[in-house]
């Protein structure tokens, strides 16, 4: 073989094995696209399981602490729609975002998209063993408590969504302690979530007589996260049903 004919052969073996790849290159950000997508779901529901067993434990009452503070309390702190809607009175410091330096969530979603609407809040509060008696029981009476009522934990308890610069997206965190700024990531690139009475009326702790199947909390995370390769983003939603103790 000449030495034109080995330059002519590797020519067109170039051109060959850059057309392959051309031809695989959809497919290959198809299946990076499809990964991301099994990975942020997957983070979707570990998020989810983590608050449903929050909310689990948490009291529905309309005077948890013996204050006349109803729990849980819902808010929304970010809805583009129908305008932000702070915490009130009886929980003020969740009137603004945790003095880390926090931002508001940016939110890509826009009108007409799934995704796109109001972001609630929740404050609850989960129980304890404040006496150490190996129980979130009291053990013997005093201090306004009777013997067997449930010891809730000294700060309330809520799941915030913020944006995180570091990350470059939203940031839903766990917070055992608000004003302290005690926290826990519990998911990113969430560009919503809503807690909700099941049946969408009301709150869950308007009637003591309530059962367990009225005091349902629906929870619904929605998760977005830019494709990179395309305009399209990776986008999905999870949701659970949680009963709450009385």
């Amino acid at each position: 073989m000449t030495l034109l004919e080995v330059v002519i052969a590797m020519s067109i073996f170039g051109v060959v094995i850059g057309a392959a790849l051309m031809a695989m290159a959809p497919a290959i950000r198809y299946e990076g696209a499809v990964s991301a997508d099994i990975r942020l779901h997957a983070d979707a529901l570990r998020a989810l399981q983590q608050i449903a067993a929050d909310l689990r434990q948490a009291g529905t009452s309309a005077d948890l602490r013996g204050d006349g503070v109803p729990y849980p309390h819902f808010f929304a702190p970010f809805d583009p729609e129908n305008g932000n809607v702070p915490a009130g009175p009886d929980f003020d410091e969740f009137n603004t975002l945790p003095s880390d330096g926090s931002s508001p969530p940016l939110h890509a979603a826009l009108p007409g998209d799934a995704d796109y609407g109001a972001t609630t809040q929740i404050i609850f509060a989960i129980p304890t063993d404040l006496d150490g008696n190996g129980t979130p029981t009291v053990q013997s009476s005093g201090g306004g408590l009777s013997a067997g009522d449930v010891e809730w934990v000294v700060n309330d308890m809520t799941y915030c969504l913020v944006w995180n610069p570091g990350l470059g997206a939203n940031e839903l965190r766990r917070y055992t302690n608000y004003n302290n700024n005690v926290y826990g990531t519990v998911a990113v690139y969430v560009e919503r979530v809503f807690f909700e009475r099941n049946d969408g009326s009301g709150q869950v702790w308007d009637d003591p007589t309530l059962d367990s199947s009225q005091r349902e909390i629906r929870v619904t995370l929605w998760y977005r996260m830019p494709d990179g390769e395309s305009n399209v983003p990776i986008r999905g939603n999870v949701s659970t049903t949680v009963s709450m103790r009385n």
